[in-house]
């Protein structure tokens, strides 16, 4: 026996044995019960606007305008041209981030 089957032998026998549909240990509607309320924890809005936005920030000493598109910070500017012209996108939607934005943005909603 190779080294790929003997470690893929050693794997399978390694997994716990399986308790769902496929094993029939359950029903269907069951199964997708428990997706959906597992995938309820990640849910997100879909962004409400036709593109970028600037949130003016007047709580330091220099007003600044923090430009979001698509949930992701694309950074801050002191004026709106600059602000216009930050591309940068960050890869990820930081969680933290989309809270305080759905706070921000009061009538946004994650329902």
């Amino acid at each position: 026996m190779n080294r790929k089957k003997t470690w893929c032998a050693a794997a399978l026998a390694a997994m716990p044995l399986r308790t769902g549909v496929c094993a029939g240990a359950g029903t269907e509607a069951a199964h997708r019960d428990r997706l959906v309320a597992s995938l309820q924890a990640a849910r997100v809005a879909c962004w409400p606007f036709g593109g970028a936005i600037g949130l003016r920030d007047d709580d330091c000493k220099v007003a600044r305008i923090h430009v979001v598109r698509n949930w992701r910070y694309l950074g801050s500017a002191p004026d709106l041209a600059r602000a216009r012209s930050l591309r940068r996108v960050a890869p990820a939607i930081d969680t933290e981030a989309y809270r305080v934005l759905c706070k921000s943005i009061s009538w946004v909603t994650t329902t």
